[in-house]
């Protein structure tokens, strides 16, 4: 061994018990730690119960760095869930009954760490620090096995990538706490909000621009998960890009599609038809007459300046989406995000089926919601349980495709119905049911379920309100947008600055 870095191991092993500092680790790399930090976050739960009940559900044995303090936090957390009293005495008593009291330093030791208290007031500042130098260690540790696996060329670089994504997004996750509040601290900025939105000024949550739909669920909330879904040819990324263009458009407000199965030229096609009202289908083979290129020319501009921010990575993780999300909205105050669709997300490698790989990847777009604060739409599939029922056909709940989990975690869930898809062309009132669309509120955490009926313009694959279609002529030449332009415009003002009734 290299004489130098003999002499610099044995100076860290000369560092007292009562102070900070770091520690040698493999490859000559430091790492940070306090043990007296940790004697005194000890010593205060040994000293007064208080300190027990503000810090316990924030500590774990390997957030300590000590070998000896990890039994003892183990024994005071095993004393906590079976409510026994904890102080000197019950802790070294339980650190006998696990064999571990001489792992933990002994009697004297133990007895010792209250002498590290200067006071229990700031406990809770130090177990902030105590938790900053864990992740940092933890981080550490985490490049050290990330950078032994990339020389590893049997080792898939996109199963690492996956790794490392992962890892730093569940490193992440379960160390997030939020303070407990009063209610007098919160009841205020609630109010003010309430009144606000009636004033037009309101920043919480957006509507969907579809006066029908807005009426039924008012609107789009901060830190709610939306759930879409339905069955293939229901119109589900027609609904999502109908919205994201209300709300981009014609409101002004920032939006951001996260689009897994569609292509951004795609996507864009579809929004270049819905604003200009030339046919989809003519416009992605590109067999336009002059007046159809005319309309093109016309939205270009207003597309070009409208503030919608798409992303088509494929198989996008949890842990790209939060990362992406985040500067979206730190960056571009981004006020919606929708994402189509969540089965083609991908999960964790670990996941022994693909009810747990959903799972996971649901609750971890409510945590993203709640986390940058903005509403997020996510469509979803339905299972094939739909298509072997008789009768309507109408979706329920238990037909959310491969995980209960979703239905659990959103905080709304609309089903995408046509009943002209399934051959019904008239409903129960004898009512033609012919370019019609049902946005079926099956849940809705503070609001009534119901129906809101749409029209579905199929040649430009669009939902927007009953008698909001623009006149349509098959030869493509007469279709009457200006009109229908300045209906969208002053619905989106309406929608943005107005409180429903």
């Amino acid at each position: 061994m290299d004489k130098n870095f003999k002499k610099k191991l044995d100076l860290f092993d000369d560092i007292p018990p009562s102070t900070g500092g770091v520690s040698l680790l493999d490859r000559g790399r430091l790492s940070p730690f306090d043990i007296g930090l940790e004697q005194a976050v000890l010593g205060a739960i040994l000293l007064e119960s208080s300190s027990q009940d503000r810090i316990i559900g924030e500590i774990h044995p390997n957030m300590f760095y000590k070998t000896e303090h990890k039994p003892i936090c183990e024994a005071i957390l095993m004393l906590y869930n079976e409510g026994g009293d904890i102080d000197i005495v019950t802790v070294s008593h339980k650190l006998r009954e696990l064999n571990k009291l001489e792992e933990a330093g002994g009697v004297v030791y133990v007895s010792r760490l209250t002498n590290a208290v200067a006071s229990t007031a700031n406990i809770d500042s130090h177990v902030k620090i105590l938790t900053e130098f864990f992740l940092r260690r933890e981080i550490y540790n985490l490049s050290i096995n990330l950078s032994g696996k990339s020389f590893l060329l049997d080792f898939d670089i996109f199963d690492l990538l996956d790794l490392a994504s992962d890892s730093l997004y569940q490193l992440a996750t379960a160390n997030i706490r939020s303070d407990v509040m009063l209610i007098g601290d919160m009841v205020k900025d609630v109010y003010l909000n309430i009144r606000n939105r009636g004033d037009g000024i309101s920043t919480e949550g957006v509507p969907s621009g579809i006066d029908s739909l807005d009426r039924k669920i008012t609107r789009f909330t901060n830190s709610d998960l939306i759930i879409v879904a339905g069955r293939p040819g229901m119109g589900k990324t027609a609904f999502a890009i109908s919205i994201a263009r209300n709300v981009a458009m014609y409101m002004s407000l920032p939006v951001a599609v996260f689009s897994l199965e569609m292509s951004r030229a795609q996507l864009v096609q579809r929004l270049m038809s819905q604003e200009s009202g030339v046919n989809l289908e003519r416009i992605s083979k590109s067999v336009l007459n002059d007046g159809e290129m005319s309309r093109l020319d016309a939205v270009v501009s207003n597309m070009s300046s409208a503030p919608l921010y798409i992303d088509d990575t494929p198989s996008l993780t949890i842990l790209e989406l939060r990362a992406k999300a985040r500067r979206l909205v730190q960056k571009f105050g981004v006020r919606l995000i929708i994402v189509d669709y969540l089965q083609l997300m991908v999960g964790n490698n670990d996941h022994r089926s693909r009810e747990q790989e959903i799972s996971q990847i649901s609750r971890g777009l409510k945590a993203i919601a709640k986390e940058v604060n903005v509403p997020i739409v996510a469509l979803s599939q339905l299972s094939r349980s739909v298509e072997q029922r008789g009768g309507d056909k109408v979706p329920v709940l238990s037909d959310l495709r491969d995980s209960g989990a979703i239905e659990q975690d959103a905080d709304t869930v609309i089903f995408m119905y046509r009943p002209e898809y399934y051959g019904i062309m008239d409903d129960e009132n004898g009512n033609s049911t012919t370019g019609k669309g049902l946005a079926i509120i099956a849940k809705q955490r503070n609001g009534a379920l119901g129906t809101a009926v749409m029209s579905f313009i199929d040649y430009m694959a669009m939902y927007t309100d009953p008698g909001n279609n623009p006149s349509y002529n098959p030869d493509y030449h007469n279709v009457d947008m200006n009109k229908f332009h300045e209906s969208q415009h002053t619905r989106g003002k309406q929608n943005e600055f107005e409180d429903d009734e």
